[in-house]
């Protein structure tokens, strides 16, 4: 599978503070970055069950149940469509 490149505009705090924290953890920023994503990802609950266990999640709690159910249905629609840019 091709891999994609992302860029984001973040500020110069936001990215010294990032570096600062890869540097503490013995982390590079690409995997800090990717990390960090999935973990979004998970909270919204767009991984599969086994990635978001491995990631430590569950479903969160601070999302009310309308809300999580109609992140469910927009993750079932790209599973059936497959993802389109």
């Amino acid at each position: 599978m091709k891999k994609s490149i992302i860029f984001a505009r973040m500020s110069p705090k936001d990215v010294e503070l990032i570096k600062q924290v890869v540097e503490l953890r013995g982390e590079n920023l690409s995997n800090f970055v990717r990390r960090s994503v999935k973990m979004e990802l998970a909270r919204l609950s767009f991984l599969s069950e086994e990635e978001m266990k491995a990631l430590g999640f569950t479903k969160d709690p601070s999302i009310d149940n309308e809300t999580f159910e109609s992140i469910l249905e927009l993750k079932k629609s790209h599973s059936k469509e497959g993802y389109k840019r």
